[in-house]
């Protein structure tokens, strides 16, 4: 993932994000680590001359749209003064003002059972699909099962297997015990041998 070059302290995007100021050489030593993978956001020519000065790499005017990705870095160069509003900057008046440097970086988002696509959690989602998979099985109690152990005699801790036979063979999931009551199906001792079906043949119960 490329190191953006800004010349603001901006939030492009949705997200968590981290802002810590750093010395002039630890920006040179940043862009000098990475100097071939580099995106300027630069969008005036002064401020690509000044910075290609002080960081000792040739910085391009590029006037793109950016959008911070998660876990990307952005190179923020922000002066120390708020200029007249519209007004391009030489690099002498840019050096009057005075600047500092800025890492800004988005945090990569961890994924929880209550991350939310602004609608649902996962974790709401899932007893959904636990819902509606215990109404097609209590509907087809005589093709359905449930036990606590694996055809081999294995099972993870507090878990139970339910799951249902289609005239295109099996489809099944794992829920903890706390669900049992919700399927009112035939208990078997071992569940019957996986006949190796997985989560994209999930079309198999459209055949019940």
């Amino acid at each position: 993932m490329k190191i953006a070059i800004l010349n603001t302290t901006i939030l492009t995007a949705n997200g968590d994000f981290g802002l810590k100021s750093i010395s002039l050489e630890k920006a040179k030593s940043l862009i000098e680590l990475n100097a071939d993978n580099l995106l300027s956001a630069i969008g005036h020519q002064s401020t690509a001359d000044i910075l290609t000065n002080l960081l000792d790499v040739k910085i391009e005017v590029n006037r793109i749209q950016f959008k911070q990705e998660p876990g990307q870095l952005a190179l923020c160069f922000k002066l120390n003064g708020r200029p007249e509003e519209g007004k391009i900057l030489t690099i002498g008046e840019i050096e009057e003002i005075g600047y500092e440097f800025k890492l800004l970086y988005m945090k990569e988002e961890i994924i929880t059972e209550n991350t939310s696509d602004g609608y649902h959690t996962f974790k709401e989602l899932y007893h959904h699909r636990m819902i509606l998979f215990s109404v097609l099985c209590n509907s087809n109690k005589e093709k359905a099962w449930k036990s606590k152990l694996h055809a081999d005699g294995t099972m993870f801790p507090d878990y139970f297997i339910i799951g249902i036979d289609t005239p295109k063979g099996q489809y099944s999931y794992h829920y903890k015990m706390e669900n049992w009551d919700y399927f009112n199906v035939n208990e078997v001792n071992k569940a019957p041998e996986w006949d190796g079906h997985q989560p994209n043949d999930i079309e198999r119960l459209l055949s019940l």
